[in-house]
């Protein structure tokens, strides 16, 4: 069990490590080339061996802070992904299942008055009803999938610096460490999404 727990930590921060970067590269690179394309691949698959792994710490060490956390970050990724794939919102069993089991844990993260995992949590309510009503929509806009992939994987690269920053900034309040990177990030994402999107006055019709 020992030796599991090791291998996984290990391999948590290798994964944390290569979509730290890989992120970063497909943030910065011109979007739709094949440097975002491939870098957004390793970012994605290294969010997803970051989520598991996670899990598997907070399962076997009653972390249920940090498994909360890993479902955030892996919600977001997901969607993210899913929206390049699924472009007019024909969401499959695999897209409900997510939402719901996603949107268990929110309310729970809500409910244990955490100021930080309640803010992660309406947060995510807020992008899981997003989604449903993209779902949902009998003519969705053109251009929203476009929407939802920027908000999503910035998002969860924010989940991303905020891991990076909490493990290796101790001189500053642990809130403020935590919620620092979205207090930034989101304006940021605000900004990245109208640069790359048209205009769009009805998200959905």
């Amino acid at each position: 069990m020992e030796n599991l727990l090791k291998i996984s930590l290990v391999i948590h921060i290798i994964a944390g490590f290569s979509a730290l970067i890989s992120g970063l590269v497909a943030i910065l690179s011109k979007k739709g080339a094949k440097t975002h394309i491939l870098s957004g691949r390793i970012y994605f698959w290294g969010m997803v061996t970051v989520a598991i792994t996670a899990v598997v710490l907070a399962v076997f060490k009653e972390l249920t802070f940090l498994f909360s956390i890993a479902v955030f970050s892996f919600y977001l990724t997901f969607t993210g992904y899913r929206a390049v794939k699924d472009k007019k919102g024909n969401a499959n069993w695999l897209d409900w299942t997510v939402m719901a089991v996603t949107s268990l844990m929110n309310i729970y993260m809500i409910s244990t008055l955490n100021v930080i995992l309640v803010v992660f949590g309406v947060i995510n309510l807020v992008n899981i009803s997003t989604d449903i009503r993209f779902f949902m929509a009998k003519n969705p806009a053109k251009h929203f999938w476009l929407i939802r992939h920027i908000g999503k994987m910035c998002g969860a690269y924010i989940a991303t610096v905020t891991a990076f920053l909490v493990t290796n900034v101790h001189f500053l309040p642990e809130v403020f460490i935590w919620l620092l990177p979205t207090v930034i990030g989101t304006p940021l994402i605000a900004y990245t999404t109208k640069k790359y999107t048209p205009k769009v006055n009805v998200l959905m019709k």
